[in-house]
């Protein structure tokens, strides 16, 4: 996450056209467009979350062969949706594209992060 924010500083005042820097923050956001996984946290009408994983996510883990973890959450919840946040951040158009796929994300928090940014 630390060399995600180095590189998006390094676009904001360096940005060209063959931009290594802008290359690594979309690799990095890449797995989290990519992505099927839905919201690790389940939430009820009004909105509040409940503990461990939703339904959802525990059928895609099923699916996909995986165990709960810490990690799948830090992943689903932090991880994946800052990636989109440090494309945003730059304030580049080249990121727009990217930030309209991050709006049709089975994630909530991937599609806030690209929302606001």
């Amino acid at each position: 996450m630390l060399r995600a924010k180095i590189a998006g500083a390094l676009v904001i005042f360096y940005a060209d056209k063959d931009d290594p820097y802008w290359d690594f923050l979309v690799k990095y956001a890449t797995p989290a467009l990519e992505s099927d996984a839905p919201d690790f946290l389940n939430y009820d009408a009004q909105g509040k979350s409940s503990s461990g994983p939703s339904p959802k996510f525990e059928a895609w883990m099923k699916a996909h062969n995986l165990s709960p973890s810490s990690e799948l959450f830090e992943d689903s919840f932090y991880m994946m949706p800052s990636s989109m946040l440090f494309l945003g951040w730059t304030r580049d158009a080249r990121a727009i594209p990217l930030l309209r796929r991050g709006l049709l994300s089975p994630n909530h928090q991937i599609e806030i992060v690209a929302a606001m940014e």
